[in-house]
């Protein structure tokens, strides 16, 4: 959230998976914008992350755990 977004996204999960995390965000050529190692709690958390210097368009924000599960959003960059 926002969705679309400018500036600071914001990407709420439930860390349903204690442990590590990876968060990838990924655009539409499937090209690397972000990776980050998050810890996953097991209740509801945030990321915040700046795309102010992102170029507009489609995202897929993936967050992997340890075991392979994954958890896909979309986010859409305008400016």
């Amino acid at each position: 959230r926002p969705n679309p977004v400018n500036t600071v996204a914001e990407i709420g999960f439930d860390g349903g998976q204690h442990g590590a995390l990876t968060m990838d965000v990924v655009d539409a050529r499937g090209a690397l914008a972000l990776r980050r190692d998050v810890i996953g709690t097991g209740s509801g958390q945030l990321e915040r992350f700046n795309v102010a210097d992102w170029k507009a368009g489609v995202y897929q924000v993936i967050l992997t755990a340890t075991d392979g599960t994954r958890s896909t959003r979309r986010l859409v960059v305008a400016h």
